[in-house]
């Protein structure tokens, strides 16, 4: 089959998602810092700081920016690609499908508008435009 033709191997929808991640690895009892790449109930896909060895078993923690809740998982490495000198890309499944995407997208998207709110209502000159009645105000 040629290289430009790849074949969805997914079950679930992912999103794409960037929620800090520590992974800690159940063999080695050593810690990756990393961030999700995208998100689904069954897995996430990681931008790790180093490699982490296919099939080993990981206890995961995502903090999630609203309130700085961790949300805790256990994982499988299914696939590990370095992607720059420092930095892989981690393909993760979730142990149970106990991930529940959508409320976390909304909760990281909702922190996210709370910040620019913060941001922008607070620098002079910056504040954004308001639509009204057919006009800006």
């Amino acid at each position: 089959m040629p290289a430009e033709y790849s074949i969805e191997k997914r079950d679930s929808i992912r999103f794409s998602l960037a929620i800090p991640v520590q992974c800690l690895d159940c063999g080695t009892r050593s810690v990756c810092l990393a961030e999700t790449h995208d998100i689904s109930n069954t897995g996430l896909s990681l931008l790790a700081d180093r490699d982490l060895p296919i099939h080993s078993s990981l206890n995961i923690r995502l903090k999630i920016p609203d309130n700085e809740e961790e949300i805790y998982a256990k994982g499988r490495v299914v696939w590990s690609k370095m992607i720059y000198s420092n930095q892989w890309r981690v393909g993760l499944s979730i142990a149970q499908a106990t991930l529940k995407p959508i409320p976390i997208i909304l909760r990281v998207i909702n922190a996210k508008s709370r910040y620019y709110h913060n941001k922008y209502q607070r620098t002079p000159g910056c504040q954004p435009k308001i639509f009204t009645s057919g006009r800006f105000l």
